[in-house]
């Protein structure tokens, strides 16, 4: 199964789709396929908090480790943009919860290149043993042909230089999709989508949930506007975000300690 098929469990419940073979059909309840844990609760769900939490997790960590490696090595890693992430991009375990980063088709790998520099009092340097010469490391711009739909950055529809910040902005999608239980721009293809996505117009999360303080979803939307951000150089990094989460989640688990989760639950809903 795919992300998709647990952010959009319930809608994708409710609605028919054709099956050659079995005519009209909903797809199966997200219980059905599911695993449990001991205390009875769905491994990966976005209707808790906890569950919301650790799906955002899955997603960010999985970038982490393609935008920055893995730290099993000691050598220098190099990017590698995923340049189409959706929700269907990620597989989901039932066994275990876990979440997992698919579908490499589109990729790219961001090179990098030595060049000289007249002023390097400001920046980190590499000498040329035989010429003495000062270089610094920059990295080498992508282009890749735009596709239709809303998971793509503002940078990639308007045709400029991309890094791996496209695949950040692309999760905020996912990430939208996590907190409201909704398709960001309800799914809507088009022109017009295109044209708010190019002008840092990215799909808003209700107010009664960002407004929320106090609560996981209002904190999420935070982080939400940090992946949004139209500017790449000014965009959340993966490492940033899982760190944000880890913090949350870090949070979350000791107010359960202290009070058990249904007096969480009951907290934030006082605190809508």
């Amino acid at each position: 199964h795919t992300l998709d098929d647990v952010i959009y469990a319930r809608e994708n419940e409710r609605k028919m789709k054709w099956n050659p073979r079995n005519g009209y059909q909903t797809k199966p309840p997200l219980e059905s396929w599911m695993g449990k844990d001991e205390n009875g609760e769905l491994l990966a769900t976005r209707e808790t908090e906890l569950g919301r939490i650790n799906l955002a997790l899955g997603v960010f960590r999985g970038l982490m480790d393609l935008h920055e490696g893995d730290g099993a090595t000691d050598m220098e890693w190099l990017p590698v943009v995923h340049a189409d992430l959706q929700a269907k991009q990620y597989l989901v375990d039932s066994d275990t919860g876990k979440v997992y980063l698919n579908d490499f088709n589109r990729c790219r790998f961001i090179g990098k290149k030595d060049s000289q520099i007249p002023d390097a009092s400001n920046v980190t340097l590499a000498t040329n043993a035989d010429t003495n010469d000062a270089t610094h490391i920059q990295s080498c711009p992508i282009y890749i042909p735009t596709a239709p739909g809303y998971s793509r950055s503002p940078e990639e529809y308007n045709g400029a230089p991309l890094t791996e910040k496209v695949d950040i902005y692309s999760a905020g999608n996912i990430l939208y999709g996590i907190i409201t239980g909704n398709k960001p721009f309800n799914g809507e293809r088009g022109r017009h989508i295109k044209e708010d996505i190019q002008s840092g117009k990215p799909p808003k999360v209700d107010a009664a949930i960002r407004d929320a303080d106090g609560t996981v979803d209002a904190e999420l939307s935070r982080l939400l506007d940090r992946v949004y951000e139209a500017d790449p150089e000014k965009r959340a990094s993966a490492k940033e975000v899982v760190v944000a989460l880890e913090q949350l989640l870090e949070k979350v688990l000791a107010k359960i300690e202290d009070w058990g989760e249904e007096s969480i639950e009951s907290i934030n809903e006082e605190n809508m």
